[in-house]
């Protein structure tokens, strides 16, 4: 048996004025990416949309459009409606927007190669994909200045501990991890990527939770920031 690892980070973040939302995030254990609708001409409809969502005991009340896409708001406002949240002691109104990207299209880089507000971008990507409740962890990259964002760094890479040679575990499998790296520099709101059998997805979550990182910063201040890590695991 071999286990091979394999590691990648995008993250992004920030905290001065103007750079991270103001907004309080929601908890939510079910929340669904709208389904790219398709125009006319059988062609998918891509771009950004914005909504006001108003929630209120654990669901979606109301959608409200502010800016973006009018097409797209009719499947936002049917996936925001399959939301499964806590709820808040009183009705609370998030703004988020949506991403209905074209994976065949190239996306343009608006900062210079090497810039880090282009990782800021790809972390606001995952959290609007994977945790869109999580609106304090989305950084507004048009109030950043260049060279005082600082992606978060691995600090103790924890190796995957093989789930065992059960039939059902062998083969060569891929598990891709989602994740928020908090403050405190400890990964959160792990989501599995993969169809791999559950005690290899076990594994890979389990070394993830027991790898420690140094959070993302903007100037002095740690940031919460998404970013994605990957476990590759042959076992025969």
């Amino acid at each position: 048996m071999a286990v091979a690892f394999l590691f990648g980070i995008g993250a992004s973040t920030a905290a001065d004025a103007g750079v991270l939302s103001s907004q309080k995030p929601i908890n939510c254990s079910s929340t669904p990416f709208p389904v790219t609708p398709v125009n006319a001409d059988g062609y998918g409809v891509f771009g950004e949309i914005t909504v006001n969502a108003v929630f209120a005991d654990g669901k979606v009340q109301s959608v409200e459009l502010v800016s973006g896409e009018p097409a797209l708001l009719k499947t936002t406002e049917a996936a925001l409606l399959r939301y499964n949240c806590e709820k808040t002691e009183a009705p609370q109104t998030l703004t988020m927007t949506f991403e209905f990207e074209n994976s065949y299209a190239k996306r343009p880089r608006p900062f210079p190669v090497f810039d880090s507000r282009n990782t800021a971008i790809g972390s606001n990507s995952l959290v609007r994909g994977y945790f869109p409740t999580r609106v304090d962890a989305v950084l507004n990259v048009s109030e950043m200045e260049s060279g005082r964002f600082t992606p978060l760094r691995l600090l103790e890479d924890a190796k995957p501990v093989s789930p065992g040679r059960n039939p059902r575990n062998r083969g060569d499998w891929t598990v891709t991890l989602v994740f928020l790296v908090e403050t405190d520099g400890k990964p959160s709101n792990i989501t599995i990527l993969s169809n791999a059998p559950p005690a290899v997805r076990d594994a890979a979550r389990t070394a993830l939770e027991r790898s420690r990182f140094a959070p993302a910063t903007y100037g002095d201040t740690p940031v919460p920031t998404a970013s994605t890590k990957k476990y590759q695991f042959l076992i025969d």
